[in-house]
Protein backbone atom coordinates (compact mmCIF):
# COMPACT_ATOMS: atom_id res chain seq x y z
CA UNK A 1 0.00 0.00 0.00
CA UNK A 2 2.97 2.31 0.53
CA UNK A 3 3.44 2.71 -3.21
CA UNK A 4 -0.15 3.80 -3.84
CA UNK A 5 0.25 7.47 -2.77
CA UNK A 6 3.31 7.87 -4.97
CA UNK A 7 1.50 6.23 -7.90
CA UNK A 8 -1.39 8.64 -7.46
CA UNK A 9 0.99 11.60 -7.33
CA UNK A 10 2.70 10.42 -10.50
CA UNK A 11 -0.60 10.09 -12.33
CA UNK A 12 -1.77 13.55 -11.25
CA UNK A 13 1.61 15.08 -12.12
CA UNK A 14 1.69 13.47 -15.57
CA UNK A 15 -1.85 14.64 -16.30
CA UNK A 16 -1.07 18.13 -15.01
CA UNK A 17 1.70 18.46 -17.59
CA UNK A 18 -0.91 17.67 -20.23
CA UNK A 19 -3.27 20.33 -18.90
CA UNK A 20 -5.70 18.00 -17.13
CA UNK A 21 -6.58 19.58 -13.77
CA UNK A 22 -8.21 18.16 -10.66
CA UNK A 23 -11.59 19.61 -11.64
CA UNK A 24 -11.50 17.62 -14.86
CA UNK A 25 -10.53 14.46 -12.99
CA UNK A 26 -13.39 14.90 -10.54
CA UNK A 27 -16.00 15.41 -13.25
CA UNK A 28 -14.63 12.82 -15.65
CA UNK A 29 -16.97 9.85 -15.60
CA UNK A 30 -19.44 11.82 -13.45
CA UNK A 31 -20.19 9.53 -10.46
CA UNK A 32 -17.62 6.96 -11.53
CA UNK A 33 -14.14 7.95 -10.39
CA UNK A 34 -12.87 5.10 -12.56
CA UNK A 35 -13.52 7.27 -15.59
CA UNK A 36 -10.64 9.57 -14.68
CA UNK A 37 -8.15 6.77 -15.23
CA UNK A 38 -8.95 6.70 -18.92
CA UNK A 39 -6.91 9.87 -19.45
CA UNK A 40 -3.42 8.55 -18.64
CA UNK A 41 -4.05 5.42 -20.71
CA UNK A 42 -5.23 7.53 -23.64
CA UNK A 43 -2.16 9.77 -23.45
CA UNK A 44 0.12 6.73 -23.41
CA UNK A 45 -1.70 5.20 -26.37
CA UNK A 46 -1.36 8.43 -28.39
CA UNK A 47 2.38 8.82 -27.83
CA UNK A 48 3.27 6.93 -31.02
CA UNK A 49 0.85 9.04 -33.05
CA UNK A 50 2.54 12.20 -31.75
CA UNK A 51 5.98 10.85 -32.66
CA UNK A 52 4.94 10.24 -36.27
CA UNK A 53 4.73 13.97 -37.05
CA UNK A 54 6.50 15.02 -40.24
CA UNK A 55 9.38 17.48 -40.49
CA UNK A 56 7.09 20.48 -41.07
CA UNK A 57 4.35 19.22 -38.77
CA UNK A 58 3.46 19.42 -35.07
CA UNK A 59 0.98 17.04 -33.45
CA UNK A 60 -0.66 17.87 -30.14
CA UNK A 61 -3.07 16.15 -27.74
CA UNK A 62 -5.09 18.77 -25.88
CA UNK A 63 -7.71 18.33 -23.13
CA UNK A 64 -10.91 19.80 -24.53
CA UNK A 65 -11.59 21.72 -21.30
CA UNK A 66 -8.41 23.75 -21.86
CA UNK A 67 -9.47 25.19 -25.21
CA UNK A 68 -13.24 24.78 -25.46
CA UNK A 69 -14.10 28.43 -24.61
CA UNK A 70 -12.20 29.54 -27.71
CA UNK A 71 -13.76 26.80 -29.84
CA UNK A 72 -17.19 27.81 -28.59
CA UNK A 73 -16.64 31.42 -29.70
CA UNK A 74 -14.99 30.66 -33.03
CA UNK A 75 -17.60 27.98 -33.77
CA UNK A 76 -20.56 30.33 -33.32
CA UNK A 77 -23.59 29.09 -35.21
CA UNK A 78 -23.27 25.45 -34.20
CA UNK A 79 -25.83 23.94 -31.90
CA UNK A 80 -25.44 24.67 -28.21
CA UNK A 81 -23.19 22.12 -26.55
CA UNK A 82 -23.73 21.24 -22.89
CA UNK A 83 -20.56 21.29 -20.80
CA UNK A 84 -20.79 17.53 -20.29
CA UNK A 85 -21.71 16.76 -23.90
CA UNK A 86 -18.39 17.22 -25.59
CA UNK A 87 -15.38 15.07 -26.40
CA UNK A 88 -12.57 14.72 -23.85
CA UNK A 89 -9.58 15.37 -26.09
CA UNK A 90 -8.74 17.41 -29.17
CA UNK A 91 -5.96 16.32 -31.50
CA UNK A 92 -4.39 19.26 -33.32
CA UNK A 93 -2.21 18.75 -36.40
CA UNK A 94 -0.42 21.92 -37.52
CA UNK A 95 1.52 21.79 -40.78
CA UNK A 96 3.52 24.37 -42.74
CA UNK A 97 2.90 24.57 -46.48
CA UNK A 98 5.26 25.68 -49.23
CA UNK A 99 2.87 28.39 -50.45
CA UNK A 100 3.28 30.59 -47.37
CA UNK A 101 0.24 29.19 -45.56
CA UNK A 102 -0.33 26.50 -42.96
CA UNK A 103 -3.01 23.90 -42.34
CA UNK A 104 -4.67 23.12 -39.02
CA UNK A 105 -6.56 19.84 -38.63
CA UNK A 106 -8.83 19.34 -35.62
CA UNK A 107 -9.80 15.84 -34.50
CA UNK A 108 -12.07 15.06 -31.50
CA UNK A 109 -11.44 12.02 -29.29
CA UNK A 110 -13.81 10.63 -26.66
CA UNK A 111 -12.36 8.53 -23.81
CA UNK A 112 -14.42 6.01 -21.87
CA UNK A 113 -13.25 3.81 -18.99
CA UNK A 114 -15.47 0.99 -17.77
CA UNK A 115 -15.25 -1.64 -15.03
CA UNK A 116 -15.23 -5.36 -15.70
CA UNK A 117 -18.96 -6.05 -15.52
CA UNK A 118 -18.86 -7.56 -19.01
CA UNK A 119 -16.36 -10.00 -20.45
CA UNK A 120 -16.21 -8.52 -23.94
CA UNK A 121 -16.08 -5.13 -25.63
CA UNK A 122 -19.38 -3.65 -26.89
CA UNK A 123 -20.39 -4.81 -30.35
CA UNK A 124 -20.56 -2.35 -33.22
CA UNK A 125 -23.86 -0.48 -32.99
CA UNK A 126 -24.33 -1.35 -29.32
CA UNK A 127 -26.46 1.02 -27.24
CA UNK A 128 -23.48 1.38 -24.90
CA UNK A 129 -21.74 3.35 -27.63
CA UNK A 130 -24.62 5.80 -28.12
CA UNK A 131 -23.55 8.17 -25.32
CA UNK A 132 -19.94 8.62 -26.48
CA UNK A 133 -21.23 9.03 -30.03
CA UNK A 134 -23.40 11.94 -28.87
CA UNK A 135 -20.37 13.58 -27.24
CA UNK A 136 -18.35 13.24 -30.42
CA UNK A 137 -21.15 14.43 -32.71
CA UNK A 138 -21.73 17.54 -30.58
CA UNK A 139 -18.04 18.43 -30.65
CA UNK A 140 -17.75 17.69 -34.35
CA UNK A 141 -20.51 20.20 -35.12
CA UNK A 142 -18.58 22.90 -33.27
CA UNK A 143 -15.35 22.08 -35.10
CA UNK A 144 -17.11 21.99 -38.47
CA UNK A 145 -18.64 25.39 -37.83
CA UNK A 146 -15.32 26.80 -36.65
CA UNK A 147 -13.69 25.74 -39.92
CA UNK A 148 -16.54 27.12 -42.01
CA UNK A 149 -16.58 30.43 -40.12
CA UNK A 150 -12.85 30.92 -40.58
CA UNK A 151 -13.05 30.06 -44.28
CA UNK A 152 -15.96 32.46 -44.79
CA UNK A 153 -14.00 35.37 -43.31
CA UNK A 154 -10.89 34.56 -45.33
CA UNK A 155 -8.46 35.67 -42.63
CA UNK A 156 -9.65 39.28 -42.68
CA UNK A 157 -10.44 39.64 -38.95
CA UNK A 158 -7.26 40.23 -36.94
CA UNK A 159 -8.94 39.56 -33.60
CA UNK A 160 -10.36 36.24 -34.73
CA UNK A 161 -6.96 35.22 -36.11
CA UNK A 162 -5.40 36.11 -32.75
CA UNK A 163 -7.96 33.96 -30.92
CA UNK A 164 -7.13 31.03 -33.17
CA UNK A 165 -3.43 31.69 -32.57
CA UNK A 166 -4.04 31.50 -28.82
CA UNK A 167 -5.70 28.11 -29.26
CA UNK A 168 -2.80 26.77 -31.31
CA UNK A 169 -0.14 28.08 -28.93
CA UNK A 170 -2.00 26.50 -26.01
CA UNK A 171 -1.79 23.20 -27.87
CA UNK A 172 1.96 23.69 -28.39
CA UNK A 173 2.48 24.53 -24.71
CA UNK A 174 0.73 21.38 -23.47
CA UNK A 175 3.11 18.98 -25.20
CA UNK A 176 5.19 17.18 -22.55
CA UNK A 177 8.22 16.63 -24.80
CA UNK A 178 8.73 19.92 -26.59
CA UNK A 179 11.92 19.92 -28.64
CA UNK A 180 14.12 23.07 -28.66
CA UNK A 181 14.64 22.64 -32.39
CA UNK A 182 10.90 23.04 -33.01
CA UNK A 183 10.73 26.64 -31.78
CA UNK A 184 11.33 27.91 -35.32
CA UNK A 185 8.57 25.64 -36.64
CA UNK A 186 6.14 26.77 -33.94
CA UNK A 187 6.90 30.42 -34.70
CA UNK A 188 6.35 29.87 -38.42
CA UNK A 189 2.98 28.24 -37.86
CA UNK A 190 1.81 30.87 -35.35
CA UNK A 191 2.87 33.77 -37.56
CA UNK A 192 0.78 32.41 -40.43
CA UNK A 193 -2.20 31.74 -38.18
CA UNK A 194 -2.32 35.30 -36.80
CA UNK A 195 -1.80 36.66 -40.32
CA UNK A 196 -4.94 34.85 -41.48
CA UNK A 197 -3.05 32.38 -43.67
CA UNK A 198 -4.28 29.17 -42.05
CA UNK A 199 -6.61 26.59 -43.58
CA UNK A 200 -8.78 24.91 -40.95
CA UNK A 201 -10.30 21.46 -41.36
CA UNK A 202 -12.10 19.03 -39.07
CA UNK A 203 -11.91 15.28 -39.43
CA UNK A 204 -14.01 12.29 -38.45
CA UNK A 205 -13.78 11.46 -34.77
CA UNK A 206 -12.27 8.60 -32.71
CA UNK A 207 -13.52 6.73 -29.64
CA UNK A 208 -11.21 5.13 -27.05
CA UNK A 209 -12.98 2.53 -24.92
CA UNK A 210 -10.99 1.02 -22.04
CA UNK A 211 -12.66 -1.81 -20.14
CA UNK A 212 -11.27 -3.76 -17.19
CA UNK A 213 -10.89 -7.53 -17.75
CA UNK A 214 -12.56 -7.38 -21.18
CA UNK A 215 -11.31 -9.08 -24.34
CA UNK A 216 -11.98 -8.66 -28.05
CA UNK A 217 -13.78 -11.00 -30.44
CA UNK A 218 -10.62 -13.05 -30.96
CA UNK A 219 -9.69 -13.13 -27.30
CA UNK A 220 -7.10 -10.34 -27.58
CA UNK A 221 -6.66 -7.50 -25.11
CA UNK A 222 -7.36 -4.82 -27.71
CA UNK A 223 -9.47 -4.40 -30.82
CA UNK A 224 -9.46 -1.84 -33.62
CA UNK A 225 -12.51 -0.84 -35.71
CA UNK A 226 -12.09 1.52 -38.63
CA UNK A 227 -14.58 4.33 -38.97
CA UNK A 228 -15.79 6.51 -41.81
CA UNK A 229 -16.89 10.04 -42.62
CA UNK A 230 -20.12 9.50 -40.65
CA UNK A 231 -18.88 7.02 -38.06
CA UNK A 232 -16.17 7.30 -35.44
CA UNK A 233 -13.13 5.10 -35.56
CA UNK A 234 -13.12 2.92 -32.45
CA UNK A 235 -10.31 1.45 -30.37
CA UNK A 236 -11.06 -0.92 -27.49
CA UNK A 237 -8.45 -2.08 -25.00
CA UNK A 238 -8.03 -3.79 -21.67
CA UNK A 239 -6.13 -1.40 -19.33
CA UNK A 240 -3.62 -4.19 -18.72
CA UNK A 241 -2.07 -3.23 -22.04
CA UNK A 242 -0.70 -0.03 -20.52
CA UNK A 243 1.30 -1.94 -17.89
CA UNK A 244 3.33 -3.96 -20.38
CA UNK A 245 5.89 -2.15 -22.55
CA UNK A 246 5.58 -4.54 -25.50
CA UNK A 247 1.79 -4.51 -25.52
CA UNK A 248 1.72 -0.75 -25.06
CA UNK A 249 3.95 -0.39 -28.11
CA UNK A 250 1.54 -2.53 -30.13
CA UNK A 251 -1.40 -0.49 -28.88
CA UNK A 252 0.39 2.71 -29.88
CA UNK A 253 0.87 1.40 -33.42
CA UNK A 254 -2.81 0.45 -33.70
CA UNK A 255 -4.00 3.77 -32.27
CA UNK A 256 -1.75 5.76 -34.61
CA UNK A 257 -3.16 3.90 -37.60
CA UNK A 258 -6.81 4.36 -36.69
CA UNK A 259 -6.36 8.06 -35.89
CA UNK A 260 -4.46 8.70 -39.12
CA UNK A 261 -7.23 6.95 -41.07
CA UNK A 262 -9.83 9.18 -39.42
CA UNK A 263 -7.81 12.38 -39.88
CA UNK A 264 -7.56 11.60 -43.59
CA UNK A 265 -11.36 11.87 -43.78
CA UNK A 266 -11.69 15.66 -43.79
CA UNK A 267 -15.26 16.82 -43.28
CA UNK A 268 -14.68 20.57 -43.67
CA UNK A 269 -12.97 21.87 -46.79
CA UNK A 270 -14.64 25.18 -47.58
CA UNK A 271 -17.15 27.64 -46.22
CA UNK A 272 -20.08 26.33 -48.27
CA UNK A 273 -19.76 22.61 -47.61
CA UNK A 274 -22.37 22.60 -44.86
CA UNK A 275 -25.17 22.82 -47.40
CA UNK A 276 -27.95 20.34 -46.76
CA UNK A 277 -29.42 17.96 -49.33
CA UNK A 278 -32.08 20.44 -50.42
CA UNK A 279 -29.42 23.12 -50.94
CA UNK A 280 -27.37 20.79 -53.10
CA UNK A 281 -30.38 19.84 -55.22
CA UNK A 282 -31.27 23.49 -55.71
CA UNK A 283 -27.69 24.39 -56.62
CA UNK A 284 -27.56 21.52 -59.11
CA UNK A 285 -31.01 22.22 -60.55
CA UNK A 286 -32.34 18.86 -59.35
CA UNK A 287 -35.89 18.25 -58.19
CA UNK A 288 -37.02 15.84 -55.49
CA UNK A 289 -35.77 12.39 -56.31
CA UNK A 290 -33.78 13.57 -59.33
CA UNK A 291 -30.26 12.25 -59.85
CA UNK A 292 -29.14 14.01 -62.99
CA UNK A 293 -27.10 10.93 -63.84
CA UNK A 294 -28.29 10.76 -67.43
CA UNK A 295 -27.69 14.39 -68.33
CA UNK A 296 -24.34 15.65 -69.53
CA UNK A 297 -25.04 19.04 -67.94
CA UNK A 298 -26.22 17.62 -64.61
CA UNK A 299 -23.41 19.37 -62.75
CA UNK A 300 -24.84 22.86 -63.34
CA UNK A 301 -28.30 24.46 -63.12
CA UNK A 302 -30.45 24.80 -66.21
CA UNK A 303 -31.00 28.46 -66.98
CA UNK A 304 -34.19 28.98 -68.99
CA UNK A 305 -32.94 32.41 -69.96
CA UNK A 306 -30.19 30.79 -72.02
CA UNK A 307 -32.03 27.71 -73.27
CA UNK A 308 -34.00 28.53 -76.43
CA UNK A 309 -34.91 24.86 -76.95
CA UNK A 310 -37.54 24.95 -74.20
CA UNK A 311 -41.16 25.69 -75.17
CA UNK A 312 -42.37 29.10 -74.00
CA UNK A 313 -44.57 27.78 -71.16
CA UNK A 314 -41.89 25.40 -69.92
CA UNK A 315 -39.35 28.18 -70.25
CA UNK A 316 -41.37 30.44 -67.98
CA UNK A 317 -41.85 27.67 -65.42
CA UNK A 318 -38.15 26.81 -65.43
CA UNK A 319 -37.19 30.47 -65.06
CA UNK A 320 -39.62 30.89 -62.17
CA UNK A 321 -38.24 27.79 -60.44
CA UNK A 322 -34.70 29.02 -60.85
CA UNK A 323 -35.56 32.42 -59.39
CA UNK A 324 -37.21 30.67 -56.45
CA UNK A 325 -34.12 28.50 -55.97
CA UNK A 326 -31.81 31.50 -56.13
CA UNK A 327 -33.96 33.34 -53.60
CA UNK A 328 -33.99 30.40 -51.20
CA UNK A 329 -30.23 29.96 -51.42
CA UNK A 330 -29.74 33.70 -50.88
CA UNK A 331 -31.95 33.66 -47.78
CA UNK A 332 -30.15 30.63 -46.38
CA UNK A 333 -26.72 32.16 -46.99
CA UNK A 334 -27.94 35.42 -45.43
CA UNK A 335 -28.95 33.47 -42.33
CA UNK A 336 -25.50 31.84 -42.20
CA UNK A 337 -23.81 35.23 -42.44
CA UNK A 338 -26.06 36.52 -39.67
CA UNK A 339 -25.00 33.65 -37.38
CA UNK A 340 -21.36 34.39 -38.16
CA UNK A 341 -21.67 38.10 -37.37
CA UNK A 342 -23.46 37.27 -34.12
CA UNK A 343 -20.58 34.99 -33.15
CA UNK A 344 -17.92 37.56 -33.85
CA UNK A 345 -19.92 40.11 -31.83
CA UNK A 346 -19.58 37.80 -28.85
CA UNK A 347 -15.93 38.72 -28.82
CA UNK A 348 -16.96 42.36 -28.50
CA UNK A 349 -19.12 41.57 -25.48
CA UNK A 350 -16.45 39.46 -23.78
CA UNK A 351 -13.40 41.46 -22.66
CA UNK A 352 -10.44 39.24 -23.41
CA UNK A 353 -6.72 39.50 -23.75
CA UNK A 354 -5.53 37.18 -26.49
CA UNK A 355 -1.85 36.46 -26.06
CA UNK A 356 0.57 34.38 -28.09
CA UNK A 357 4.34 34.36 -28.45
CA UNK A 358 4.12 36.85 -31.31
CA UNK A 359 2.49 39.50 -29.16
CA UNK A 360 -0.61 40.47 -27.21
CA UNK A 361 -3.89 41.60 -28.73
CA UNK A 362 -6.04 43.55 -26.25
CA UNK A 363 -9.72 43.19 -26.90
CA UNK A 364 -11.53 46.40 -26.00
CA UNK A 365 -15.21 47.25 -26.11
CA UNK A 366 -15.14 47.67 -29.91
CA UNK A 367 -13.31 46.09 -32.80
CA UNK A 368 -13.57 46.27 -36.56
CA UNK A 369 -12.10 44.67 -39.62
Amino acid sequence: MASIPSDVRNVIASLGVRGVGLSTLLTMGHTESLGAMGFPIAFKALTEWERRAGDAEIRCVVPMDAVFPLIDILGEGARTVDDQRRANLLLVISRLADDGTCSIELHPVEVKMRSGDKASFPARGSQLLADPKDHLDSTKRDLEKLGNNMAAEGGRLALVNAALGTLIEAAFSLRPGRQPGQVHLETGILSRVVAGKARISASAETLFWFQVDAVGAGGGLYEQRAGGAREAGQFFANPKCSNDAERLSQVGEQVAEIVEQAVALEIVKSSDEDMDTEDRQLALGLGDGGTGADEETSDKPIDAREDDSLPSDDQQIAEKNMQSSDSKLWRRNKKKRSHLVTGWRKLKRRPLVSTCSLGTVHVGPRWSR
